[in-house]
């Protein structure tokens, strides 16, 4: 970076692109903490892992550290708070967020599993994220997932959100139908989402659970467009 841009993002209190920022300290804190989960699944006996009693945990420490050595240097996780409640009635958290001195944000949404179903909950992340950025409450958002690599090599549901595509929401709810119907059952209904949404993949690491390997992506997840999918309930 010039001296200029230096002190312009000094002065901006974020960097000049926030986007492009996320995408290395997210990618950084996969990259390390890939290692760590190989060593967590050994030490606990485990021949999977979980995002809430591994991943999070062990992502979140390593986003800190990533972020700790940046500059401008953001803070992890201060607010996780989605602010779609009007388009999005109980859309949840997000489960991490990079915010800045000037209050720039970019969220990520985690997820970990053995199999598609625990994979599928993409579907509902990746609007999600596509919908902060849509209505401004993020400069950018991100998903990370961890995998086997045998569901990444085939482009399974879920993981197949982390690969470089465009999609059509119209598509993604036919193909997702018994993962979103799921979720309208727990009470997680939007009013409408981006008619189309962008997966950028910025970076995958390998790693082993019991000797069996495994992936862990990050992709950047944007809206393509100004057109908005109204959402018809699968439950009526």
């Amino acid at each position: 970076m010039t001296r200029i841009g230096l002190l312009r993002t000094m002065l901006r209190g974020a960097p000049e692109d926030p986007a492009g920022e996320a995408d290395r300290l997210f990618t950084a804190a996969a990259e390390a903490a890939a290692p760590e989960l190989t060593a967590l699944a050994e030490r606990l006996g485990r021949d999977w892992i979980n995002e809430r009693d591994h991943l999070q945990p062990t992502y979140r420490g390593a986003l800190e550290s990533a972020a700790a050595a940046a500059w401008p240097r953001p803070q992890v996780s201060p607010s996780l708070g989605s602010g779609l409640e009007r388009c999005w009635p109980r859309s949840g958290k997000f489960d991490v967020s990079l915010r800045w001195p000037n209050a720039t944000t970019v969220f990520g949404e985690l997820k970990c599993g053995s199999d598609e179903g625990t994979l599928g909950a993409c579907a509902w992340d990746a609007p999600k994220c596509a919908m902060a950025v849509r209505c401004g409450t993020a400069a950018a958002a991100h998903l990370i997932a961890a995998a086997p690599a045998t569901l990444w090599k085939r482009r399974a549901l879920g993981v197949e959100l982390l690969a470089d595509a465009e999609w059509e929401m119209a598509d993604v709810r036919a193909r997702y139908a018994s993962h979103f119907t799921k979720f309208e059952k727990d009470g997680y209904k939007p009013v409408r989402v981006p008619e189309r949404l962008r997966t950028v993949a910025v970076g995958a690491t390998g790693f082993t659970v019991a000797d069996r390997p495994w992936r862990l992506g990050v992709a950047r997840v944007e809206p393509v467009g100004e057109g908005w999918l109204d959402w018809v309930p699968f439950l009526g």
